[in-house]
């Protein structure tokens, strides 16, 4: 056997990362075939999505105190949304954590979380919860119209019956968090 120099860990890490930016680029693009008509695949696409950014961030290190710490990935209040991310995170890891599924429902609670979901809440309630959220390394995703000028990081928007995102950078770097290159290069638009 001839040896290139390249282990074979270094060539599954490679493709493993290849296939990961793929299917981000797959769903940032839209799948084709698969529109937002039905709810319950709009919900799965926003799942999908969801476990995808939480790929591509990076918390600060005092974020998890302990090795053994799992990753929130959390919901504001009611939503369907809960339900599918409950279903499809059992067992599944972010950077080596586990994933703890949560809905939340009071501020204390959603400054824990690694990712916060937030669905269509009034604009008074959305100001006043990402106020609320400043100084905490939380990855807001959003779906309502108008989330990242309201403050959050990522808004989750359909358009032309595909489902992309924009984010807004100059908050997550305000939160301490730091997006990757290849997921900000993904986004509809990026404020810096």
């Amino acid at each position: 056997m001839v040896s290139s120099g390249i282990s074979q860990d270094s060539v599954v890490n490679s493709a493993s990362r290849a296939l990961r930016l793929a299917l981000l680029a797959c769903l940032a693009l839209g799948l084709p075939g698969i529109g937002l008509s039905q709810a319950s695949s709009e919900y799965q696409l926003k799942a999908d999505f969801i476990y995808n950014f939480a790929k591509f961030v990076v918390w600060p290190p005092a974020t998890f105190p302990t090795p053994s710490d799992s990753f929130g990935m959390c919901v504001y209040e009611r939503n369907p949304i809960s339900a599918v991310l409950e279903r499809d995170m059992q067992g599944k890891t972010v950077q080596g954590r586990k994933i703890a599924v949560k809905t939340v429902i009071n501020i204390s609670d959603a400054r824990t979380c690694q990712i916060l979901f937030i669905g269509q809440l009034k604009k008074v309630q959305l100001k006043d919860l990402l106020e609320a959220l400043q100084g905490a390394p939380v990855l807001t995703v959003g779906e309502a119209p108008g989330f990242t000028q309201a403050g959050g990081i990522i808004n989750l928007v359909v358009e032309s019956n595909h489902l992309g995102f924009v984010i807004n950078n100059a908050t997550a770097r305000a939160e301490g968090l730091k997006i990757s290159s290849r997921l900000l290069s993904l986004a509809k638009r990026v404020t810096d």
